[in-house]
């Protein structure tokens, strides 16, 4: 049995992963970080989204 299905459903998004799965800009979704609004993981200049956090603000309608 595979884990690649599993693994997918958790790894953290990148800022253009997660404006594409918002459907909004790249700027937006830095703001909605540097506002707090959105969890961000930050590793010297790269930003990893939590998946969990960030697919249920996009559910909720959170980011415009």
């Amino acid at each position: 049995m595979s884990q690649q299905p599993e693994r997918a459903r958790t790894q953290p998004y990148t800022v253009d992963q997660a404006a594409e799965k918002a459907g909004v800009n790249k700027k937006t979704v830095r703001k909605g970080i540097d506002d707090g609004t959105i969890k961000a993981i930050r590793f010297g200049r790269r930003v990893l989204i939590p998946r969990v956090p960030f697919d249920r603000l996009v559910d909720e309608g959170e980011i415009n």
